[in-house]
C-alpha cells in the first residue's frame, strides 16, 4: 500500500517531512514539489500499481490538482471528503476494490490532519506489513512459493476477510469475485489456483508437518484441506501474532 498525501501548507511540511523519511512507501508533495505528484501517480512503474495507493488532498489544494483527481476517477478511484478540526478537511482518494474497507471508516471527530494521517497509515500499511510477514513467513516454510499464482491469491484473500470477515462465510459469492477483481482474472481461477496450491504443499507433505507441528494445526495427513479451510486457518495465524 502506497500513502500519498498533497498538502501545500507549509505549516505543517515538517510533519510530513518526517513522515516520508521514516517510510519508504509515503511521498509527501508540497507546493514546490507540485511538479512531481504526475510521476507519482502515473508515472513508469508506478500506474502498473496505482490501484494500491491512497491519496489524501488537503483541502487547500484541491482546485490545483483537479486535472490529477479526474484522472484518478477515470482509473476507478473514489473519493471523499473528510471533515477535520478548525473547519478543515481532507480529500481521500482511493480505488473501489477498497471501497468496503475505506468508505466503512468512522474517523475521530476534531481530529487532526496529521493525526488522520497517522491513523489512515495505521489501519492500511501497518495492517498490510502484519499480514504480508505472518502468512508469507508461513507459506516460505510449507513451500508455497510465489510462483504459484495461489500464492498471491491467498495473501489478497487474507487481507480482504481480516478486512470482512462475512466473506470466510461467503468465499464463493463474494471472496473470490473479489480477489478476481484485483487481479483482472476470473473467480473461477481464483478458485482453481488456490485449490492448486494447496494441492502442491499438501502432497509435499509439509503442510501437515508445519503446520501441526509448529502452528498448532490439525491437518488430516490424507485429505486435503478445502480453500475456505486453508484461508481460516491463515485468519487464525493473523488474529493469534
Amino acid at each position: 500500500m502506497r500513502l500519498v498525501v498533497v498538502d501545500f501548507d507549509k505549516s505543517i511540511s515538517e510533519f510530513y517531512d518526517r513522515l516520508s523519511s521514516c517510510y519508504s512507501n509515503v511521498v509527501c508533495i508540497d507546493e514546490g514539489k507540485r511538479e512531481l505528484l504526475e510521476l507519482h501517480l502515473f508515472g513508469s512503474g508506478v500506474r502498473e500499481n496505482l490501484f494500491n495507493t491512497i491519496v489524501v488532498v488537503s483541502g487547500n489544494c484541491i482546485l490545483d490538482i483537479r486535472e490529477e483527481l479526474v484522472a484518478l476517477q477515470t482509473n476507478g478511484f473514489k473519493i471523499d471528503k473528510v471533515n477535520l478540526e478548525n473547519s478543515k478537511s481532507v480529500f481521500v482518494c482511493y480505488h473501489k476494490v477498497f471501497d468496503s474497507s475505506v468508505s466503512k471508516i468512522t474517523w475521530k471527530s476534531e481530529i487532526s490532519q496529521s493525526e488522520f494521517v497517522l491513523e489512515l497509515l495505521e489501519r492500511f500499511y501497518f495492517f498490510n506489513y502484519k499480514v504480508y510477514a505472518i502468512v508469507n513467513g508461513f507459506f516460505t516454510k510449507i513451500g508455497l512459493y510465489p510462483n504459484l499464482k495461489g500464492h498471491d491469491y491467498l495473501l489478497y484473500a487474507v487481507e480482504e476477510v481480516f478486512k470482512n470477515p462475512n466473506y470466510l462465510h461467503s468465499v464463493t459469492k463474494k471472496l473470490y469475485p473479489t480477489v478476481a477483481k484485483r487481479f483482472e482474472t476470473t473467480a473461477c481461477g481464483v478458485e482453481r489456483n488456490i485449490r492448486n496450491a494447496i494441492e502442491v504443499v499438501f502432497n509435499r507433505g509439509k503442510l501437515q508437518s508445519v503446520a501441526n507441528g509448529y502452528y498448532g494445526g490439525n491437518f488430516d495427513k490424507y485429505e486435503k484441506p478445502t480453500n475456505s479451510e486453508f484461508i481460516g486457518f491463515l485468519m487464525s495465524l493473523v488474529k493469534s501474532a
